[in-house]
C-alpha cells in the first residue's frame, strides 16, 4: 500500500491521511488528500458532473418477413418483444420458432410453466376468420407449409364452431 504519510494532492500543505477514489467517466482516479480536503471533496466541491446513464439494450428489430402474427388475436411478435406479454393463449403456439428461445432467455426453461392467460378478450366470427385467412396468406407466401396448415386447421375449427 501506498505511504498517505506524503502531502496532501490537493493544497500541499497537510500530510496526506485519507485515500479517495473516484470513478470519473470509467475511469478510476485515486487522490490522496488531508482530512480538511477529503471532506471538501466528498461533498461535491470541485467534484465534475456524474456522467450519463447508460441507456438499457432494446431489442433488436425484426425484420417484416420476421413479425409473425397471433392467427387468433392479431397481436403481433414485435408488440410481445416490446412489452413481454401474450394477449391470447394461441399467441404461444403462434410465435412458435421464437417463443422457445425467448423462454430459455427469460425463464431459464424450455418450456411454458404456469398458469395460461385466458384473458377477456374474445373476438367475434368475422374477425377470427379475417385474422386467420390473413395469416395464412403470410405463412403461404413465407413457404411455411407446416404452419399453414395449422392455421387451416383453424379456419376450420372456427367455422365448425359459429357454422359457416
Amino acid at each position: 500500500m501506498e505511504n498517505l504519510k506524503d502531502l496532501c494532492e490537493k493544497c500541499k500543505k497537510n500530510a496526506a491521511e485519507v485515500k479517495l477514489v473516484l470513478y470519473i467517466e470509467g475511469k478510476k482516479k485515486i487522490m490522496h488528500l488531508c482530512k480538511v480536503c477529503a471532506e471538501e471533496e466528498s461533498m461535491g466541491v470541485n467534484m465534475p458532473p456524474p456522467s450519463p446513464p447508460v441507456p438499457k439494450k432494446k431489442p433488436p428489430l425484426l425484420k417484416p418477413e420476421e413479425d409473425l402474427m397471433c392467427a387468433n388475436c392479431g397481436f403481433k411478435l414485435s408488440e410481445f418483444l416490446r412489452i413481454s406479454k401474450f394477449r391470447c393463449e394461441k399467441c404461444y403456439e403462434s410465435f412458435e420458432p421464437h417463443t422457445t428461445k425467448i423462454l430459455s432467455q427469460y425463464h431459464k426453461a424450455s418450456g411454458h410453466k404456469g398458469k395460461v392467460y385466458t384473458g377477456v378478450y374474445s373476438p367475434n366470427k368475422e374477425f377470427k376468420l379475417k385474422v386467420l385467412k390473413r395469416a395464412l396468406d403470410e405463412a403461404l407466401k413465407r413457404e411455411e407449409y407446416e404452419r399453414a396448415a395449422r392455421i387451416r386447421d383453424m379456419i376450420k375449427e372456427v367455422e365448425k364452431k359459429y357454422g359457416s
